[in-house]
Order: C-alpha cells, then sequence, then structure tokens
C-alpha cells in the first residue's frame, strides 16, 4: 500500500459552515465525588491511584436544535416517530478538566442504548455545555483519574420525511456557498485504502426547508466500488447550511445540485 494517502477534490465552493451554536446553557451541577485510593505497582515502581467518581444532574438534549439534514442522518433515512430515552454514560474527565463525549461510549455504560437516540445525542452534543472540572497537574507518585455519570433525556421526536428525486435540478454556480471553487480534503474510506482503489463520485444534493443539505452519491466510477465510497462521498459537504435564494433570485428550498468529487491515492 502507498505510505501517503491523500483526497484532495474540487468540491465548488465549499464553504462548510459550521453547526450553529445553541443559546449559552450553564453547566449541569456536580455531586461531591466518591474516592478511592489504591497504591498501584508498575515499571516504575509503586504510586498511588485517586480516583474520583462524580454525579452531574440529569441533561436535557435539546434535539430541536438538529436541521433535518442531522435528523436525516441520525435516522439512517428511515422517518417516523423515536421514542424518547433516558441514557446514562461513565465518561472520563481528562487532565484540563474536560468531558469529550464520545469518549464516552466506549467507557463502562450504565445503561442499554438505542442507537437512533445515541445518535441525536452525539450530534447535539457536540454544541451542549458539558460539567467541567479544574484542571489538575500529575506528579509521578501523585495520580489522579476522574470519571463523571452524565444522564441524559432524549425527548421524542418526529424523523423528517425526505424525498431526494423531487425538486429542480439546478447549476451549483446559482448557489451562493458553492459558486467558487477550493479544495477540500475527504476522510479517505479505509476499505478503499487497503485495496487501493481510486475514482470519481457523483452526488446530488437537495436543499432542505431549514437550508440545511442533504446529499448521496448517484454514480461512482469505476461502479463496482461504488459501495466503498458512498458513506463519506455524502458527507463531503459537512453541515453545509445554504443562502434563502439562488443567484437568480429564485427559491432555494427544494433545489437540487450535483457536484463531482476525485478520489485520488498519492
Amino acid at each position: 500500500m502507498r505510505d501517503r494517502v491523500t483526497s484532495w477534490v474540487l468540491v465548488s465552493g465549499a464553504l462548510i459552515a459550521a453547526a450553529a451554536p445553541l443559546a449559552a446553557q450553564p453547566a449541569p451541577p456536580l455531586s461531591a465525588p466518591r474516592v478511592v485510593e489504591e497504591i498501584i505497582t508498575d515499571e516504575s515502581g509503586k504510586f498511588r491511584l485517586r480516583t474520583e467518581e462524580y454525579t452531574a444532574a440529569p441533561i436535557d438534549v435539546p434535539v430541536a436544535a438538529l436541521s433535518i439534514a442531522e435528523l436525516y442522518a441520525a435516522g439512517n433515512g428511515q422517518s417516523g416517530p423515536v421514542a424518547a430515552a433516558r441514557m446514562s454514560y461513565r465518561c472520563p474527565v481528562n487532565d484540563a478538566g474536560e468531558i469529550t463525549l464520545s469518549f464516552c461510549m466506549f467507557a463502562n455504560r450504565l445503561s442499554q442504548t438505542n442507537t437512533i437516540a445515541e445518535t441525536l445525542l452525539l450530534k447535539v452534543g457536540r454544541r451542549m455545555t458539558l460539567p467541567a472540572l479544574p484542571a489538575i497537574t500529575q506528579r509521578d507518585k501523585d495520580r489522579t483519574a476522574r470519571y463523571v455519570a452524565l444522564e441524559f433525556n432524549i425527548p421524542a421526536v418526529e424523523l423528517p420525511v425526505v424525498d431526494l428525486s423531487t425538486g429542480p435540478l439546478v447549476e451549483r454556480t446559482l448557489i451562493p456557498e458553492l459558486a467558487a471553487s477550493s479544495p477540500r480534503r475527504l476522510n479517505y474510506p479505509r476499505r478503499a485504502i487497503q485495496n487501493e482503489v481510486e475514482g470519481k463520485s457523483v452526488i446530488e444534493c437537495q436543499i432542505q426547508q431549514d437550508l440545511s443539505v442533504i446529499c448521496r452519491q448517484i454514480s461512482f466510477d469505476p461502479p463496482e466500488h461504488a459501495a466503498l465510497f458512498a458513506r463519506e462521498a455524502e458527507r463531503a459537504l459537512g453541515p453545509l447550511m445554504v443562502s434563502p435564494q439562488l443567484a437568480d433570485g429564485s427559491d432555494a428550498r427544494g433545489a437540487r445540485f450535483r457536484l463531482s468529487l476525485n478520489w485520488r491515492l498519492t
């Protein structure tokens, strides 16, 4: 396999809008920690390990902040109601006092998870205010591990019905956010790297009523490798939000456009 892997594609002016921040929210309060201290022996000798276990107040997850495109992705294209869920995790706290929600998924789980609810939580969680602890400085003989038990209340939500085959097909140059051309690095699919596969995707994207964008791969050359690239191709534009009007003054909502993505191993 080749040593370096890059995928530079001419994604026509992919000005990717960052996820809209949520309104400022106070961090949920934490309980006093349950502390366990033990003597650990490793290659360097004995040291004292202090483990602090915190519990945070329940957190209500504002799924209403998600765009149509994010809801569509969370349901993997499904539509219809998703029941409310309560999910709990044990999350490590780094030395800076911060929690990274995605790391909690691999910690000891306190509850059985629901796939769609978990995906909704992850999508909103990057914009939520999670508990923070003071930073710590660890010495070789004085170490501290910290964990926080987080409980999330995820309300019931209706996944939207989306028909990606409807709407006028327009030139991408009519969309202000895509009018210029700039390179964007994509995540090259791992299996494609392993098999040293290159090719070209064509994606078709539709602008939703809230101006978020949903994309799908409609063709790949060579076609026998289409499945390797479909998922990453669909995410090529990221959480893009566009202007409500096209360059010709017409309504952008419902319009479709196409882009070509060139996948190359170099």
